[in-house]
C-alpha cells in the first residue's frame, strides 16, 4: 500500500484500505485477473472510496504543514534571541573591560589626589613658615 498523495484510498470488503493506484497496478501486473488484499490476501471483487480516511489524511497533512510553519517561525525567533544573546555577551565583555580600565584610572587619580593634597599641605606649611 502506498501513502497519499496516491489517492483515493479504497475500502475493500475485508475492511482494509488500499490506495486506488495499488489496486490498479495489482490488476495490471497480475496474469490472473484476481486481485487480493495486500494485508490479508482476501480476494477483492469490489472496492469503494474511503472518504473518511481521505479526509483524516488530508487534515493530518494540513496539521503537519501548520506545525512545520510554526516550527520554522519558532526557529527564526530562537535564532534572533540567540543573536541578541551573543550581542549582549559581547557588550558585557566590553563593559567589563571598560570597568577594569576605569577602576585602574580611578586608582591612579586617587593617588594623584593624595599627592596633590600632600603637596598642598607642604606648600601651606612653607607659606606659614615664610610669613613668620
Amino acid at each position: 500500500m502506498m501513502l497519499p498523495p496516491y489517492k483515493p484510498m479504497m475500502l475493500v470488503p475485508c475492511g482494509h484500505n488500499v490506495c486506488e493506484v495499488c489496486l490498479v497496478n495489482s490488476k495490471q501486473s497480475s496474469s490472473i485477473p484476481i486481485v487480493k488484499c495486500p494485508t490479508c490476501k482476501t480476494r477483492i471483487q469490489t472496492s469503494s472510496p474511503n472518504y473518511s480516511l481521505m479526509s483524516l489524511i488530508s487534515r493530518f497533512k494540513e496539521s503537519q504543514i501548520k506545525i512545520s510553519k510554526q516550527n520554522t517561525a519558532l526557529e527564526q525567533k530562537v535564532n534572533a534571541v540567540m543573536n541578541n544573546v551573543d550581542t549582549l555577551r559581547l557588550r558585557c565583555t566590553i563593559l567589563e573591560k571598560e570597568t577594569k580600565e576605569l577602576e585602574s584610572t580611578l586608582v591612579k587619580e586617587n593617588r594623584n589626589v593624595q599627592v596633590l593634597e600632600l603637596v598642598q599641605s607642604k606648600l601651606l606649611e612653607e607659606k606659614r613658615r615664610v610669613k613668620k
